[in-house]
């Protein structure tokens, strides 16, 4: 190869390279902008996107309570009318077994007033039976 083109040929691929360079630098510095374009876009669109969300679980969690709140009040006002209703059941019970118990006892306590009297007989009799039997047991001794 002739030396000329040999010079020609290196000053040809040097300016290539510089070109290259250049474009590779143009390259870089597009990218970068474009990727911090698109990241402003996509940080404010999800920013946006992040805010109508919460916004939205705020709202759903205070609809919520809402309703939790109202059941809480229904279910204490049903267990409060339950408890009263139990509260009356049972003296009502409570009632009717004194007055049963009540009448037993009466009707008892006259039954024993009877049978003491005639056990006061019987113990006399028995005390003048036993007397008697040992008088004959002396008697015979």
């Amino acid at each position: 190869m002739d030396q000329a083109l040999k010079t020609q040929l290196e000053a040809m691929e040097s300016r290539l390279q510089l070109r290259l360079d250049g474009v590779e630098t143009r390259l870089v510095e597009h990218t970068s902008a474009m990727e911090s374009r698109l990241t402003e876009r996509t940080d404010g669109k999800l920013e946006a996107m992040e805010s109508r969300i919460d916004g939205k679980l705020e709202a759903m969690e205070s609809r919520i309570d809402g309703k939790l709140e109202a059941m809480e009040s229904r279910i204490d006002g049903k267990l409060e009318a339950m408890e009263s209703r139990l509260r009356e059941h049972t003296e009502t019970v409570e009632t009717r077994l004194l007055s049963e118990f009540w009448k037993w006892a009466q009707t008892s306590d006259i039954r024993s007033r009877q049978h003491g009297g005639s056990i006061s007989s019987i113990d006399e009799r028995l005390a003048v039976v036993e007397e008697r039997i040992s008088n004959l047991e002396r008697r015979r001794a």
